[in-house]
This record gives C-alpha cells, structure tokens and sequence, in this order.
C-alpha cells in the first residue's frame, strides 16, 4: 500500500501475491486502517498504526476450491468458515453462526461475474465486493 495509506477498511479479501499478499512502503504508516476478516496466502506487511483481527495467515492450497483457476472459494473444513468477526453492514448476510473469513461465504454462490475483474492488477486479487480505490 502506498504511503501514507491511513484510514482504510479491508475487509473479508483473498489477497494473494508473487512475493507478498500485503507489502507496504519504507513509511508504513497505515493509521487508522483497520484490516478484518482476510485471507494472506503469503508474507503481510502491515504498517504501523493499523489494527488487524479475525485474519489468517498463508492457508494451505487445498483450502480454496481451485486455486490455480482463480477459484478462491472456501472448502468446508478451512478454518476461516464461520471464524469471522460480525463488521456490519458489511459482513451480512453470513450462513451459520458466524461470517466466513475471505470474501465468500460457504454456502452461498458468490455474487456473480458482474464484478470479476474489476480489481485485476498485478499484485491484486479479486474480491467478491466492488469497491472504490
């Protein structure tokens, strides 16, 4: 994340990178950014001043349902299903007793490929929730 990156809600994301799924810069002053409910499949950078929960950390590849094709939804016995913190509006509706980590709910289709690629740089993954950058 380019510096200074303050003030940023990340949440319920797959990040997956070549070298690292979150890298911030020399500043690494995130302040105020507060990260919930992702998935890093590599090394997480995150700068000083961020508060993280409810995020897990380089899953195995048999987690997800096709990982090489993109398809980073859930398998059933992943520690992420219904391990997630309750951010609303943002995490509703979720399944079980809890929201999943990661940007699919088990159980649910995603929400379709009106939103695929929208998020596609080098670097960055997919999120099942369009956003603003």
């Amino acid at each position: 994340m380019n510096p200074v990156s303050a003030g940023n809600l990340i949440l319920n994301n797959t990040l997956v990178g070549a070298q690292a799924s979150l890298a911030t810069s020399n500043e690494q002053d995130m302040s105020g950014s507060n990260l919930v409910n992702n998935i890093f499949s590599g090394p997480a950078t995150v700068g000083t001043g961020a508060s993280q929960s409810r995020n897990l950390l380089n899953p195995l590849a048999t987690a997800f349902v096709a990982p090489a094709r993109g398809d980073y939804r859930l398998r059933r016995r992943l520690a992420a299903v219904n391990a997630g913190g309750i951010v609303a509006p943002y995490t509703s509706p979720y399944v079980a007793r809890a929201p999943d980590i990661g940007p699919y709910e088990y159980g649910r289709p995603p929400l379709g490929r009106r939103f695929a690629g929208q998020l596609n740089f080098t670097g960055f993954m997919n999120s099942s929730t369009p956003r603003a950058l």
